[in-house]
């Protein structure tokens, strides 16, 4: 055995191993014959979520300074995320906005 191959004969035996301790998990007695739960459903938790009014009083997004131009190229540090973000699922760079 050359020092190449241990590392895939140890992530086959890994895998192996993990298998059967996932297989011997399941096949435990207790976790096909759960109890029941008692309690309100989930829909009915969820109904009983109390809904608001949204509030934007006292929001100003000129208080937020902090997309800022770090390299001066007039583009803010969302704008240039937004950008690369969306490069990754354009199929030309000429679709690819600028700021």
């Amino acid at each position: 055995m050359t020092r190449t191959h241990l590392p895939h004969r140890l992530i086959r035996a890994f895998g192996v191993i993990a298998t059967a301790a996932l297989a011997a998990g399941l096949a435990a007695p207790g976790a096909v014959h759960a109890e029941p739960t008692t309690g309100p459903t989930l829909t009915e938790a969820l109904a009983a979520l109390p809904v608001a009014a949204e509030h934007r009083d006292g929001y100003d997004r000129d208080l937020f300074h902090h997309w800022i131009d770090q390299d001066k190229d007039s583009c803010s540090t969302r704008q240039e995320v937004l950008i690369a973000e969306a490069s990754l699922h354009l199929s030309s760079p000429a679709c690819i906005p600028c700021c």
